[in-house]
């Protein structure tokens, strides 16, 4: 009698253990719903120069006064008159293949025109989450009036706040 009873103590005991194991694992949220779902491309704004002494490029970021930014084809105005060195802007997400353009008005009253050719990819989070739509950068265009030249440093637009595109004006 005493051995069944320490048999029926040991099962309850492993039952209970067992059935918080899964009310912990269970009630978890996902790390990944936590953090931010946003995707934007980022841009920065650089100087080239040429250095007086060795002869050489140098490259030094810059802000840029009343800068404003608008989506071509959209009415979406995504800064307006702001002092930035950089800016983060999204792309579409419909598609696989897209072409976002911006129109970049500059204090001195010269705009420019940036074209971003890219690939769309969606990327799974978990089920609770869901997924997300990421970005492939193929290609970035300009028009000149302003920015001269264009360096892709990271193809990949996610979630990281990273830059991904140089946008090189010469004094």
């Amino acid at each position: 009698m005493k051995r069944k009873q320490q048999k029926l103590n040991t099962l309850f005991f492993s039952a209970i253990v067992l059935a918080l194991f899964f009310a912990f694992t269970a009630c978890q949220t996902d790390e990944t719903c936590r953090q931010s779902k946003k995707v934007e491309v980022g841009m920065a704004f650089y100087l080239d120069t040429i250095n007086a002494t060795t002869k050489r490029w140098v490259e030094t970021k810059i802000s840029l006064e009343k800068l404003s930014v608008h989506g071509i084809g959209t009415d979406s105005l995504l800064y307006r008159e702001k002092t930035v060195n950089h800016i983060r802007v999204p792309l579409k997400q419909l598609g696989e293949a897209q072409t976002c353009q911006f129109n970049l008005n500059f204090a001195n009253q010269v705009q420019d025109t940036i074209t971003v050719v890219y690939q769309n990819k969606l990327e799974f989070l978990s089920m609770e989450c869901g997924s997300i739509r990421t970005h492939i950068i193929d290609t970035v265009y300009t028009s000149g009036h302003f920015i001269d030249s264009i360096t892709i440093v990271n193809r990949n637009v996610n979630t990281q706040y990273v830059e991904n595109i140089k946008l090189h004006h010469i004094k």
